[in-house]
């Protein structure tokens, strides 16, 4: 889903630059989080909500 795509791009992107990590380690991080597996299930939903919360929820799960 495109929609998908643009969220994890804004939170890589935001990852990276605002915890100083390479985009490849910043990529790993948000790919192997359950918000990611929460994300790509369309029945979650969670891909309607702006990316900014969803960037707050993965931060939240991974204690940053």
């Amino acid at each position: 889903m495109h929609q998908i795509k643009n969220i994890g791009m804004a939170i890589v992107e935001n990852l990276a630059n605002g915890y100083k990590l390479t985009e490849s380690d910043a990529e790993d991080l948000y790919f192997t989080s359950d918000t990611y597996a929460k994300l790509s299930d369309e029945n979650t939903k969670l891909y309607e909500r702006p990316w900014e919360e969803i960037y707050e929820i993965l931060k939240q799960e991974k204690g940053i």
